[in-house]
């Protein structure tokens, strides 16, 4: 995806629409890669393109959060909500559910980008968007057992039930 993005503002977050629509933007320029392809021409930069928008397309599927790319104005993770400039995505409020675009409070974000296109990442952390909890970084499926066992707890101020 290019480096020029459209914000939606909404529920006091900005999301990327290009990330929110990426499965869309994908069918496009794989359209355009086969069009220019089928006319003769060079698809190569649609087909690059695509296969960005592709890999945003994966990381939704998963409901697994992960840097979808990195912006001046704040990095903006695969379910479109734009971090503020230096911000962790671990540590940014505002992730939906990607699977039905809802806010949720407990996402699995994963720093293991250097993969690409496998059906999971390796390890995520589990963080709490509603106390601030983090789990500390786990193979996935711990993390996904720690996220779903995760009960806030704010009467005593730890912000977490232990």
């Amino acid at each position: 995806m290019g480096p020029d993005f459209e914000t939606l503002a909404w529920r006091g977050h900005r999301y990327d629409v290009r990330v929110l629509g990426a499965s869309f933007e994908y069918l496009a320029l794989r359209s355009s890669a086969e069009r220019a392809r089928a006319a003769g021409r060079d698809g190569s930069a649609a087909g690059l393109l695509a296969m960005d928008a592709y890999e945003i397309v994966l990381a939704q599927a998963r409901d697994v959060h992960e840097l979808a790319r990195e912006h001046p104005d704040g990095d903006v993770c695969s379910c479109g909500v734009v971090t503020p400039p230096g911000l962790p995505l671990a540590r940014a409020t505002g992730h939906l559910d990607q699977l039905r675009w809802e806010p949720v409070p407990v996402v699995l974000v994963t720093t293991d980008v250097e993969r690409r296109y496998e059906s999971e990442p390796a390890t995520a952390l589990a963080c709490c968007q509603d106390c601030g909890w983090t789990s500390p970084e786990l193979a996935l499926a711990e993390a996904r057992e720690v996220a779903a066992a995760h009960s806030c707890d704010l009467s005593d101020g730890s912000g977490h039930e232990a």
